[in-house]
């Protein structure tokens, strides 16, 4: 992640640097606007941070300039303003802003920073890409590599479930319109109907028709998320992260429940086990005892009988030294 700065006050450059060095961020401190206009031919951006008032131009139009020459729309352009008032911003939106912070409040500007980075860090998980379109399924590829997403891609139904159920994939991305009579609604239908680790997979549509009603469709059938063809793979970046560690979180309990389970299954089984044994002991003390009270005893019997009540005695000694 690069950061270029349009600052002409040194207090707030500092502030700006500490701030970003903070965060692992680079950056570009210019002290005019044409200084950063230069610099976007030299160093590529993922974020501009500008002031709304400098030396040679106003916040709004260097934020025109530089949505011109980046002819995108995705990456975000700061405004820095010392306005304190109720000032209305819509001029700077419409010229490309994405946000306006105010001198006085640096600390929102800090937290935005640090989720900003933290968005940048290397994604991990398997990702399916059911996508009928060679060219579309390449750019999904590439986008998600870059992420440290390992990917593997199908363009029809039948393979890609094959795959699943033979090592399920932590989210799956699916186009809904595919080829010939397949949609990609048939596959999870038959995805949601397998037991836990295979059947609840988070899966994200891909369509070119959203409305409100199929949005509701879609979820009713099992989809936990929709994204409007063309994808902004901002988006698409900040979904698969939210839905791979959902699914982490899910297998993590599930593994606890599991868990829990089988130290449950094992208590049961010790208790019925030491039950019986201790029971089995006693029962023998109990009964040659008894029997050594009777009048008709044979010597002979009152040793056996004895040597009885010794061993069983002796089980159950180490029957509790174990438990103990």
């Amino acid at each position: 992640m690069f950061v270029l700065i349009a600052d002409h006050q040194s207090v707030f450059q500092k502030m700006l640097a500490t701030i970003l060095e903070a965060n692992g961020v680079g950056y570009k401190m210019c002290g005019s606007g044409t200084e950063l206009l230069q610099s976007m031919d030299e160093q590529v951006a993922n974020l501009f941070v500008v002031s709304m008032n400098m030396p040679d131009m106003d916040g709004v139009n260097l934020c025109s300039r530089i949505r011109v020459k980046l002819q995108d729309d995705c990456i975000p352009i700061i405004i820095l303003t010392s306005d304190s008032g109720t000032q209305r911003f819509s001029d700077v939106f419409d010229a490309g802003a994405t946000d306006v912070f105010r001198r006085s409040n640096i600390q929102y500007f800090s937290a935005y920073i640090q989720r900003l980075a933290e968005n940048t860090l290397p994604l991990e998980g398997r990702v399916m890409i059911l996508e009928d379109s060679r060219s579309q399924r390449l750019i999904l590829e590439d986008a998600l590599t870059s992420w440290g997403i390992e990917v593997e891609s199908f363009e029809s139904c039948g393979p890609a479930y094959e795959a699943h159920l033979t090592n399920p994939f932590d989210v799956i991305l699916t186009d809904i319109e595919l080829k010939g009579l397949e949609t990609g609604l048939d596959m999870v239908h038959d995805i949601r109907s397998q037991p836990f680790g295979v059947g609840d997979v988070p899966i994200i549509a891909i369509t070119a028709y959203l409305s409100e009603s199929t949005r509701v469709n879609f979820l009713a059938r099992g989809i936990d998320r929709c994204l409007l063809k063309p994808i902004l793979l901002p988006e698409l970046r900040s979904e698969l992260k939210n839905q791979l560690l959902s699914r982490e979180i899910r297998l993590t309990l599930e593994q606890a429940r599991q868990k829990e389970r089988q130290a449950n299954k094992a208590k049961s089984n010790f208790i019925a086990r030491m039950s019986h044994e201790l029971r089995t002991s006693l029962n023998a003390i109990i009964g040659f005892s008894e029997l050594l009270g009777i009048q008709e005893t044979t010597r002979r019997e009152v040793s056996e009988y004895a040597s009885k009540i010794n061993d069983a005695g002796k089980l159950l000694l180490n029957l509790i030294n174990e438990v103990l």
